[in-house]
């Protein structure tokens, strides 16, 4: 929660006050273990333990779910530091704390040290909220005595993000001073975010600290930070290069200069230590490899304090057609209160999506602070419009969603992973490039992807001949690259990579859009998985037509007492998904890539609306009841005329507290509104979240240059070090 300064002021004095009136987790005798220190390190593909009892007894400063905390009963004693507890303070801002009772947000202290927390680990400390469907903190309990693993999930979101968009785990180890931090779902990489682990604060002795990030992203799904405690008690400096996939590289070069001169070279876990530092000296390190450029190039401490992290991320500059424009809008609907001069202007997106099997972390090739999504206004000018900052990481096939902080209007759908301000002009084209040197915008090779319409001189800003301009119309649509073969279009020629969608299938200048949503996507979004969540007929002796109370594939209906978008009944289609990607699905979702609807019909064919169905229960055909699920039509932009392309069905049934195991099926039905007979087309992506996305390893860890195939959708290109 964020508040003016004088109310900020005296907010924290409360704060501070109303911690002292809190029980402190209880101290124990001496432990079996000590730890004068802790080391941080990390690996790849872990997923989160589900906690099963929902921790109660919130006291919170602010609102229900925005800055609370609760104790928390430990099922055994847990060694930390030089310490022993058997309970422990919880935050809703993502921290533990063994012998502290704050429940700061950040308005004191960013990066470590903490004044406010003692005896505590950090797994995310950001103003985030539990108060949302769904979120919580959990707990469980697994293995047994005495190898016990308590498990503290916080099922979350930063403030003003999605309900439950963020999660992540601690696991306490019974008789260590082990703990581990796991993450399934990290919107915008952790930019928001300070990981680490402190004992007392900066009056504490030498190795009070060790600090993972500060607020400078990194954080992956499916990463794992161990925190090993150790009896050293000079200060050190560690960390670990890795690919942009996440991937340890071994044999990296890393200096370290300043108070002290060294240099050492990755294990195989991509892992590097340096001891014996100094408090408040000077220190730099840097990473080399060959002629690769690493992320950041080097990092210098002024005043050590504590100990540090340092990962070091080998990047390769994306070409052309590796990162697509998927998405976008430069106008919306006329909001609610808005100015008549401007209309919806501003509600407007630009959405990114990863063309490739890989990882991408936002580098630049001169230093410059990032990627920018860039308009065309003149020949002669080209403003700025948003950086994506260096460090970002826009994982294999997903997507990143820049939006306008003065009037984006879908956040209910989709919250902006980065705003910015302004206004982009419309009917102009818009590029994404991998500087944000102005001077260097133009330069050969460094555009990355751009579309714009047959109005745009400057053919940087577009491909092909353009799209045709849709003048100043207000409304809820958007240009949307064709999913027709599961994936983005991208044939170069923007008049034919990208369908017009609204929500009443208007004409829009010279356009005549297809019924529809925008349906923007953000990092934490669903994901393509139609090879690993497969259909299959919910009765397999009855693969057509059949009556209502059956559980054959298709269903029509006669035109009811209420026929809103079904002036001719329905048509129920009804599938088994079974889940085989090996990991829980937390959130399911299926998004219409081609169907004949309004504004996408020829003679003879069906127009159809997607409707919300209901959970039903049928039998098969030996008379066995089977249950199905209904989908529920999104509804972040109203679609009173029903969805079409780009329009997405959910099962209410799957969620971060319900999700869908590995292995397990869901019989859906999906309810289409027939307006007019016909031949038809229906096609759906399936789109999941699960519980944890490890990439796909491609770097070779023994290549130097980086060079390595990245297949993307149409193309076939080759990354180059830079």
């Amino acid at each position: 929660m964020r508040f003016p300064l004088p109310y900020s002021v005296a907010r924290a004095a409360f704060a501070v006050a109303f911690a002292l009136c809190l029980f402190f987790a209880a101290q124990q005798s001496a432990p079996a273990q000590t730890a004068n220190q802790y080391r941080l390190t990390s690996t790849n593909g872990a997923s989160i333990v589900p906690g099963t009892t929902q921790v109660t007894g919130f006291s919170c400063v602010a609102t229900p779910g925005d800055d609370c905390i609760a104790t928390v009963p430990l099922p055994f004693t847990y060694n930390f530091y030089t310490n022993a507890y058997t309970s422990a303070v919880v935050s809703s801002n993502g921290n533990i704390q063994f012998a502290s009772a704050s429940a700061d947000y950040g308005q004191n202290e960013v990066c470590f040290p903490l004044g406010l927390f003692s005896y505590s680990i950090v797994p995310h400390f950001s103003d985030l909220s539990i108060g949302g469907a769904g979120e919580g903190i959990f707990t469980s309990v697994s293995g047994v005595a005495p190898n016990r693993i308590f498990n503290i999930e916080w099922r979350a979101s930063s403030i003003g993000k999605t309900a439950g968009s963020l999660n992540f785990e601690v696991r306490l180890y019974e008789g260590q001073t082990r703990f581990d931090i796991i993450y399934g779902t990290v919107p915008n990489n952790g930019f928001d975010a300070t990981v680490g682990v402190q004992r007392g604060g900066a009056a504490d002795a030498a190795g009070a600290f060790t600090q993972y990030e500060c607020r400078s992203g990194g954080l992956r799904p499916g990463q794992m930070i161990t925190g090993t405690g150790t009896t050293a008690s000079s200060l050190i400096l560690e960390g670990q290069a890795i690919d942009m996939d996440g991937n340890p590289l071994a044999g990296v070069t890393i200096n370290l200069t300043g108070a002290l001169t060294a240099t050492t070279t990755t294990d195989a876990n991509g892992q590097y230590l340096f001891e014996g530092l100094t408090a408040n000296a000077t220190y730099t390190v840097a990473a080399e490899q060959g002629g690769a450029s690493f992320l950041p190039a080097s990092r210098t401490f002024g005043a050590y304090q504590g100990n540090q992290t340092v990962t070091f991320t080998r990047t390769i500059l994306p070409e052309a057609g590796q990162l697509l424009i998927s998405e976008f809008r430069l106008r919306g609907p006329f909001p609610a209160g808005g100015d008549p001069a401007t209309g919806g202007s501003r509600d407007e997106f630009i959405e990114v999506y990863n063309n490739t099997d890989g990882s991408f972390v936002v580098n630049t090739p001169d230093a410059s602070s990032g990627w920018v999504v860039v308009s065309s206004t003149s020949t002669t000018s080209v403003p700025l419009r948003a950086i994506i900052p260096r460090g970002t990481i826009i994982p294999p096939r997903s997507y990143y969603l820049v939006g306008n902080g003065s009037g984006y209007g879908l956040t209910s759908f989709a919250s902006p992973d980065l705003f910015y301000f302004g206004d982009f002009p419309d009917n102009s084209g818009i590029a994404l490039v991998r500087t944000s040197n102005a001077d260097n915008y133009l330069v050969t090779g460094n555009r990355v992807d751009s579309v714009g319409f047959d109005s745009e001189a400057n053919a940087f800003f577009r491909e092909g001949a353009g799209l045709p301009a849709i003048l100043t119309n207000d409304g809820q649509y958007s240009f949307v690259r064709r999913l027709t073969t599961g994936t983005p279009q991208d044939s170069d020629d923007n008049a034919a990579d990208f369908l017009l969608v609204s929500t009443n299938a208007a004409s829009y200048g010279a356009i005549q859009s297809v019924l529809g949503a925008p349906g923007p996507q953000n990092a934490g979004s669903h994901l393509q998985r139609n090879a690993t969540i497969k259909s299959s007929f919910v009765d397999p002796q009855c693969g057509g037509f059949g009556a209502t109370t059956s559980a054959c594939a298709r269903v029509r209906t006669a035109n009811g007492a209420n026929p809103t978008n079904a002036a001719f009944g329905t048509l129920l289609i009804r599938r088994k998904f079974t889940n085989t990607t090996g990991q829980k699905v937390n959130r399911l979702r299926f998004r219409i890539v081609d169907l004949t609807t309004k504004g996408n019909v020829v003679g003879g064919q069906a127009d159809l609306r997607a409707l919300t169905s209901d959970d039903i229960v049928v039998n098969d055909t030996n008379g066995q009841p089977v249950a199905i699920r209904g989908l529920t039509l999104a509804q972040a932009a109203a679609q009173p005329e029903g969805g079409g392309i780009n329009s997405t069905l959910a099962p209410p049934s799957v969620s971060l507290s319900t999700p869908l195991a590995p292995g397990a099926t869901l019989n859906v039905e999906f309810k289409l509104g027939v307006m007019t007979n016909g031949g038809f087309r229906f096609f759906v992506n399936v789109e999941a979240v699960t519980a944890s996305a490890t990439a796909t390893p491609e770097e070779n860890a023994a290549d130097p240059t980086g060079s390595t195939k990245r297949t993307a959708t149409g193309k076939q290109t080759t990354r180059r070090q830079r």
